[in-house]
C-alpha cells in the first residue's frame, strides 16, 4: 500500500509537467515566410458585399485608428504615403510585445513592423514586413528610456535559419520572439477580417430594417 502511494505521489509531478508541455507545432518550419531574404507575412481576403472605396476607407480606419493609434508614440509609429499609388495604405508601427510579466519582473521588447494594404476588385491584400525588435533598453525608475538596447532584425533572429536548431525545434534565445510575432501577425490579420464581418452584418441589418418598415407601411394610405 505504501509503495502504491509513493508511486502515485511521484506520478503527479510528471502529469503536471506533461500538461504544461508547450505545443510549438504552429511555430516550426515555414511559420515565418521569407521572400528574397526578407520576412514577409501575407494575408489576402475578399469582401464581395462592399465596394472598393468602402473597403479602402475601412482598411484605412483599421490601420490608422487601431494599429497606429494604439502603438507607441514617437517617430516610428506613423502613417506613410505612397506617391506612386494613392490607393495604397501603409504605416510603420511600434508596440510593446510582452513575453513575461510577474511581480517585480517584466520581460518585453519594442516590436516594430510595417503594415501595407492594397484593395482591388473587392480583394484586400495585406502584408507585414520590415519587422524588428528593440530589446534590453535601459530603464529609469521602471520606465524604458529608449537607449542602450539592441536592435534585432527578424531576418537574423526569428527566421528558420536562425531560430530552428538541427532537430527542427525552436532555439531557446529567440523562440519567444518567434512565437509572439506569429501570434501577433495572425491577430492583426484576423482582426481586420472580423471588422469587415461586423461592418457587412451591420449593413445587412440596416437593409433588413428598411424592408420591415416598407412592409409595415404597405397598407397605409396617404
Amino acid at each position: 500500500m505504501k509503495n502504491l502511494i509513493l508511486i502515485l505521489l511521484l506520478a503527479i509531478p510528471l502529469c503536471v509537467c506533461a500538461k504544461k508541455k508547450r505545443d510549438d507545432t504552429p511555430y516550426l518550419k515555414g511559420a515565418v515566410p521569407m521572400e528574397n531574404g526578407v520576412v514577409v507575412f501575407r494575408k489576402n481576403f475578399r469582401i464581395a458585399d462592399m465596394n472598393d472605396n468602402m473597403i479602402r476607407e475601412n482598411m484605412r480606419y483599421y490601420v490608422q485608428d487601431v494599429l497606429v493609434a494604439n502603438g507607441l508614440e514617437g517617430p516610428v509609429t506613423r502613417m506613410l504615403t505612397d506617391a506612386d499609388n494613392e490607393n495604397a495604405i501603409c504605416a510603420r508601427v511600434e508596440e510593446w510585445m510582452v513575453f513575461e510579466k510577474k511581480f517585480l519582473y517584466l520581460d518585453k521588447t519594442r516590436f516594430r513592423y510595417q503594415v501595407n494594404v492594397t484593395v482591388d476588385n473587392h480583394n484586400v491584400n495585406m502584408w507585414i514586413t520590415q519587422i524588428s525588435y528593440y530589446y534590453r533598453e535601459n530603464w529609469d525608475e521602471l520606465q524604458p528610456t529608449g537607449e542602450g538596447g539592441e536592435i534585432l532584425r527578424a531576418e537574423e533572429w526569428i527566421d528558420d535559419a536562425h531560430c530552428l536548431n538541427k532537430k527542427g525545434q525552436l532555439a531557446w534565445g529567440s523562440a519567444r520572439f518567434r512565437r509572439k510575432t506569429v501570434d501577433r501577425v495572425k491577430a492583426i490579420f484576423e482582426n481586420a477580417m472580423d471588422m469587415f464581418e461586423q461592418k457587412v452584418q451591420e449593413q445587412k441589418d440596416k437593409e433588413t430594417k428598411k424592408e420591415e418598415v416598407v412592409k409595415k407601411r404597405k397598407f397605409v394610405e396617404e
